[in-house]
């Protein structure tokens, strides 16, 4: 993301949207790294309901240096029962896919300037 978009609802909106689709398409968990330290992306995915399911030690190579790892999971669609095989983006019903993606905007507080009609 472009440095003067950041800390302006941008990308919660299209995460919220991704996480969206994912659910609608049957997916029932999401899983997400982040290098450390990177305390921004740790709140981001704690307020998406992202829970830190471990953290890997010297995983990543990033900028020069050996970086730890979280692991993040968030539960999309509840359930024990057997999983179907999710849905391909272009098996969605005619509007799901757009009212999915569009979900992530008006909901959440990004700027109405931010958003591209």
């Amino acid at each position: 993301m472009s440095p003067d978009r950041k800390g302006k609802g941008v990308g919660g909106a299209l995460y919220r949207s991704l996480l969206e689709v994912l659910a609608r398409q049957g997916y029932r968990q999401a899983i997400a790294g982040t290098a450390l330290p990177n305390p921004t992306s740790m709140r981001l995915h704690k307020s998406l309901g992202f829970q830190l399911a471990g953290v890997q030690r010297k995983l990543g190579w990033k900028l020069g240096a050996w970086h730890d790892v979280a692991w993040w999971q968030c539960e999309l669609v509840p359930g024990t029962d057997a999983p179907a095989p999710p849905v391909g983006v272009d098996r969605l019903p005619p509007g799901v896919l757009a009212e999915a993606l569009e979900s992530g905007l008006p909901r959440h507080g990004v700027r109405p300037e931010l958003r591209k009609e």
